[in-house]
């Protein structure tokens, strides 16, 4: 078996200086490298707390969306309701309105209680006005002398 020669000779320290450039180098590049993966951690949390306060946000936000439309849902039924109510009152002041518009009853209270009647036909006046026939009526017994029409 053949036995390689060493680079060195033992009587020499261990270490030369060439071999200190590499060791050095390899810790440089070795403390790049962790740097580099701490920062690429720091990086990948900083996303990923990042991800997660958009979602929380998120959530949040639909939640507070939610609640306003369960707000606007409950105002929109208290509205109808209180619709529905006025209408019921409404339809309840027509009924009891009803016997007091009847043309029947009001000419009855015309006639007897106001003295008033239907028009004869003596006091109707007839006017030609461009084409179209008018019926006027002239209470011909109590004009004055402003409104007397000849």
């Amino acid at each position: 078996m053949e036995v390689r020669k060493k680079y060195y000779n033992e009587a020499l320290p261990q270490t030369f200086p060439r071999e200190k450039k590499k060791v050095k180098i390899k810790t440089v590049k070795r403390a790049a490298a962790a740097k580099k993966r701490k920062s690429t951690f720091a990086l990948y949390k900083a996303a990923s707390v990042f991800v997660f306060i958009f979602f929380v946000s998120m959530a949040l936000l639909a939640t507070y969306g939610s609640t306003l439309v369960n707000l606007q849902n409950k105002e929109l039924q208290q509205v109808e309701v209180s619709r529905t109510e006025l209408e019921g009152h409404r339809d309840y002041l027509i009924m009891n309105l009803e016997p007091y518009k009847d043309s029947n009853r009001i000419e009855e209270i015309a006639r007897s209680s106001l003295g008033m009647d239907y028009p004869r036909k003596d006091q109707y006046m007839s006017m030609n006005l461009e084409g179209r026939t008018q019926k006027l009526y002239v209470d011909k017994s109590n004009t004055s002398s402003k409104d007397k029409v000849e």
